[in-house]
């Protein structure tokens, strides 16, 4: 039954008697519903009920016997009340005590802006994995007890004024998703269970930069990310790092997709140092090998401009492009619903940090030194309320990046670089910018032995790998290989 914003609604009548096998009970947006029959908490196979919004309700069953019921809203109730503690100057919810025996009860959404604290039985819900609460003043001190919501997965917090949360980390050992939004006075973020995929925290302005910090190298720690590796390209990395949408292969043939192992979301713009690859703009570049290969991390920083003052939220979807070697690859695209800040006239950046596990890349990885680009694409459901921005990305991965030629040389290659307009691959043009700049491939003292000779060796400056010749750039050199035979 759907009577979801019924204005003419003010008393929910005996439904065990016209509908005893109802399943789904839709009463959101009821704004004069003042009273629900007792006979709504006895129907056995109601699965779904909404109470969202229903702000003149004040009574509600007593006795709940709904052991089919697994979602249940009562977000927005703002006159359910039970009694006036004159004592305690307080008032407390009308949530009955034989709410505990809602034992099927899975996802439980609840809020109001005069609520201070929940009955104890609104605790002893056993198998109650999904938690969304909404404009509270405080948090409820019965949440901060040992075996409270064991099986809890998914815990959402939004508009309240919470300052802090729970040992998280030992009060919900299952969760994998958090997400705060909008906790102005929110000053710490707590450890985080090991199991935990997903974190999101955004509008929550007294968090400082220490707190996101810290939130990172939990993320970094949980999925076992070593902090000290570096490019050796070393910080120029991101002064000449490839940027373009120019991608080489048809990513419409990328047949294998990849699963995002776990994600955080931040506001901010920095990322941090120990990503050890960094670029401006939505496409980066480095050189993995296989017997080197790892689980890496990535992130991109999205800036968001609101269009529409009142509008809270927008949706779309984020896709993940890997190509190897400029034709292989995989790709992920993933749903977003990402939460506005209120009343923000002036643009602000969102960082996102992915992880996904080396079994995603061992079928791809195939040579001793690969080339790798990541492309991310943000796709905006609603262009008319917001519009998103990709400003920079980086990679954190144990790499087989070649070092850089002096500064000198690599400023003369990057101006010769931006002028090159032809879509060329991003190496082939460096090779001629090079040439140009008459700066030679770089050379080394190989000593051969048993005479232990020294003779200078010039490497091939496609795949820098072997010593350059007329057989290895036609028949051997891996790069060239997919200039011959890569079809374009």
């Amino acid at each position: 039954m759907d009577f979801s914003h019924c204005k003419n609604i003010t008393k929910l009548p005996n439904l065990l008697v016209i509908a005893p096998n109802i399943k789904r009970l839709e009463l959101a947006g009821c704004g004069n519903l003042v009273e629900i029959h007792q006979s709504v908490g006895l129907l056995e196979a109601l699965e779904y009920w909404s109470l969202y919004r229903c702000e003149n309700l004040k009574i509600i069953p007593r006795i709940l016997k709904l052991k089919s019921l697994q979602c249940f809203f009562l977000e927005g109730c703002e006159s359910l009340w039970k009694f006036s503690d004159i004592g305690q100057n307080t008032e407390r919810l009308a949530l009955p005590s034989s709410i505990g025996n809602l034992t099927s009860l899975q996802s439980l959404t609840i809020g109001s802006k005069s609520l201070n604290d929940l009955p104890s039985c609104f605790f002893t819900l056993p198998n109650l994995k999904i938690l969304f609460m909404y404009d509270f003043e405080n948090f409820p001190k019965n949440l901060d007890i040992p075996d409270c919501f064991p099986k809890l997965e998914r815990f959402l917090v939004m508009n309240s004024n919470i300052t802090t949360l729970p040992d998280i980390s030992s009060r919900f050992p299952q969760l994998m998703v958090l997400i705060i939004h909008n906790c102005c006075n929110l000053q710490k973020i707590p450890k985080l269970p090991s199991c935990v995929d997903k974190v999101q925290v955004t509008g929550c302005k007294s968090l400082d930069s220490q707190s996101s910090r810290r939130l990172l190298s939990q993320f970094a720690e949980k999925v076992g990310l070593p902090r000290n590796i570096v490019c050796p390209r070393g910080s120029s990395h991101r002064d000449y790092a490839s940027e373009t949408d120019y991608v080489q292969g048809d990513p419409h043939k990328m047949g294998f997709s990849f699963q995002i192992d776990g994600k955080v979301l931040i506001e901010g713009s920095k990322i941090p140092k120990w990503f050890n690859h960094q670029i401006g703009g939505s496409s980066i570049s480095f050189l993995v090998s296989r017997k080197l290969l790892p689980s890496f991390a990535f992130c991109v920083v999205t800036q968001v401009q609101s269009k529409d003052r009142y509008e809270s939220t927008i949706s779309g979807y984020y896709a993940i492009n890997i190509f190897v070697d400029g034709y292989k690859g995989l790709h992920s695209r993933t749903e977003y619903f990402l939460n506005l800040t209120p009343s923000s006239s002036s643009p602000y950046s969102y960082l996102s940090v992915f992880y996904i596990r080396d079994s995603s890349l061992e079928g791809i990885i195939l040579n001793e030194r690969t080339d790798v680009k990541l492309q991310f694409e943000f796709s905006n459901y609603n262009p008319e309320i917001a519009e998103l921005t990709i400003k920079k990305c980086g990679v954190h991965v144990a790499c087989m990046c070649s070092p850089q030629n002096s500064v000198a040389d690599k400023v003369a290659c990057i101006r010769i670089h931006e002028r090159l307009k032809v879509s060329f691959d991003e190496r082939l043009k460096m090779f001629f910018s090079r040439v140009a700049a008459d700066v030679l491939p770089f050379k080394q003292k190989l000593f051969e032995c048993p005479e232990a000779r020294a003779r200078e060796v010039y490497y091939c400056p496609l795949c820098e790998i072997a010593e350059d010749s007329v057989l290895h750039l036609f028949q051997c050199c891996p790069y060239a290989k997919g200039l011959w035979y890569g079809g374009r």
